[in-house]
């Protein structure tokens, strides 16, 4: 059974699941297969990225509780207030490069919340295909088997007709 920390360390090859997204009918048999462990990669993708979000949102929260530490402790001959401390906190080289690496992690969590609906849609396409072709067979036997049943009546009839001829004219 999978652990929290094991869903952490798990490499995900991106190329491989995003390469995997698409089949042909040909390969509809082995799509089936592979639904279920390919469904399983993109929700550990997309839970890492949650998790690395998580992260660098705490990551920036920190980095800017510092800088307005360090800014309020600064010494100043003019008052120093709540809205130059929040503005020069934002200017801080450190809590642009963290925003910036928060904004990275955000829209990478976006994109794995995509790919997993991707998955998602995928599974249901290939039920639907399945149903479509299991509808297409059934009616295609059953067209095949009135086929043979009217075949079977058309020499039953002529068996008859060989065997009671019946009255001649």
């Amino acid at each position: 059974m999978s652990t929290n920390s094991e869903l952490s360390t798990d490499k995900i090859n991106l190329r491989e699941l995003m390469e995997a997204m698409e089949f042909t009918e040909a390969g509809l048999a082995d799509a089936m297969v592979q639904q279920a462990s390919l469904l399983l990669k993109a929700s550990k993708y997309r839970v890492q990225k949650m998790r690395e979000r998580m992260k660098v949102e705490t990551d920036l929260n920190q980095v800017r509780t510092k800088t307005a530490l360090l800014i309020r402790a600064q010494e100043s001959e003019t008052k120093i207030t709540e809205k130059y401390i929040e503005a020069a906190t934002e200017q801080s080289p450190d809590v642009i490069a963290a925003q910036k690496g928060f904004n990275e992690a955000r829209a990478l969590e976006e994109w794995s919340k995509l790919l997993l609906d991707s998955f998602q849609m995928r599974g249901s396409m290939l039920k639907a295909l399945v149903q479509l072709l299991g509808a297409e067979a059934a009616t295609e036997s059953g067209f095949i088997r009135a086929e043979f049943e009217r075949m079977g009546i058309g020499r039953l009839k002529e068996a008859v007709k060989a065997r009671f001829p019946g009255p001649r004219k």
